[in-house]
């Protein structure tokens, strides 16, 4: 009997091993695997960290850029004034009505001042404004300055309507919002 005892001894010590050997062989593969899992997290990290790095240095260069193009558009409008408030009419002559102004604010304004001078839309199509663009801007400072000095109304211009008239350095759209940014 007590050899039979010896024996389910070692049985048991036997499957004690058999399970020790699978349990370590289990906690090595999870061991394997967290250490591979560490590695892939570190690897991320870093790679997440040269991608921040970059977007940073890409939100810069995005900023310069669109403070280059700010310069530029508003480098191309260094020669207009924008006027607004005059009254839309069929058949209108811009330029007469340039002469006019020019006359009210003690500057004359001839044809040969100007380069060109159109209407653009507004989000009211009943008042378009009206962009200038002077050969010389010399003179678009002087109108500008002038026209700054006097309250100007459309029966200064011949017109039917009292509502004002406002001569405007010609802002690219991005200057124009800076107003009520800094209001708001």
């Amino acid at each position: 009997d007590f050899r039979t005892e010896i024996r389910e001894l070692r049985s048991e010590i036997r499957e004690m091993k058999s399970s020790m050997d699978f349990i370590n062989a289990e906690f090595e593969g999870i061991k394997n695997k967290l250490t591979s899992g560490v590695a892939v997290d570190n690897a991320l990290k870093s790679e997440n960290e040269e991608l921040r790095q970059r977007c940073l240095v890409l939100e810069k260069e995005v900023k310069e850029h669109r403070r280059s193009i700010v310069q530029c558009e508003q480098h191309s409008r260094a020669y207009n004034l924008e006027i607004k408030g005059i009254m839309l009419n069929e058949n209108e002559d811009l330029y007469e009505t340039l002469r006019r102004l020019g006359e009210e604010i003690s500057e004359p304004i001839d044809n040969s001042d100007v380069e060109i001078c159109h209407r653009v839309r507004t989000r009211e199509l009943s008042k378009q404004n009206i962009i200038v663009q002077f050969l010389r801007r010399e003179k678009r400072d002087k109108v500008l300055a002038k026209a700054r000095t006097k309250r100007l109304k459309n029966t200064d211009l011949g017109f039917s309507t009292n509502d004002p008239v406002f001569v405007n350095e010609h802002l690219c759209p991005t200057l124009k919002r800076l107003p009520g940014k800094a209001s708001a």
